[in-house]
């Protein structure tokens, strides 16, 4: 049974039913996996490349089918379900939907395969790397959450990011150890 619903003008643009269907084929395939984690390239979705626009827009269809009950090819009763646990968030050039605890298992085991971890420059003790500024940032905050298994030797790859100015700030701020390693930078992972 179609729920009424108000005149397309009075619902918001981004929960209207055209939105919807753009999101739509990407939420089903989230709930047909569910729990497990449904990963989604925006790029092979026609969607806005901005991932933050992207998976606003994902959760703004979550909200406007649970509250417009658009006719859809979603099994309806199974979303109502899993609705709440369903969370949307982004990776590096991607976005996950799933269950929270596998979200964090899936980035946890994707952070040796990160674009910028390469396998050939793993050391025995350490992962070495030259990172940007916001790289630099996310390995931080990957750290702090414990995602990976060595320490991490990282340079500046960027001549307009001086790691010697970041680094004592960063380890305040995530609590975490950098320190000196030569010319370079070590995150201390444990």
């Amino acid at each position: 049974m179609e729920a009424t619903t108000p005149q397309s003008s009075q619902i918001p643009w981004r929960l209207r039913k055209e939105q919807f269907r753009r999101y739509e084929e990407i939420l089903k395939r989230a709930v047909e996996a569910f729990p497990l984690v449904y990963r989604v390239n925006p790029k092979d979705w026609d969607l806005p490349n901005a991932l933050v626009t992207c998976s606003a827009r994902l959760r703004d269809a979550k909200i406007s089918f649970l509250r417009y009950n658009w006719p859809s090819t979603i099994n309806r009763q199974r979303y109502l379900e899993i609705e709440e646990e369903l969370i949307v968030a982004e990776g590096t050039g991607y976005l996950v939907l799933g269950r929270l605890d596998e979200i964090r298992a899936h980035f946890k085991a994707k952070v040796p395969q990160h674009p910028l971890i390469s396998t050939d420059k793993v050391q025995e003790e350490a992962y070495e790397l030259g990172v940007t500024r916001d790289q630099f940032f996310f390995l931080c905050q990957l750290a702090a959450n414990n995602a990976f298994s060595r320490d991490l030797i990282i340079f500046s790859s960027d001549e307009l990011f001086n790691l010697n100015e970041h680094a004592p700030l960063a380890s305040d701020t995530y609590a975490i150890s950098i320190v000196p390693d030569g010319e370079k930078w070590r995150i201390l992972t444990s």
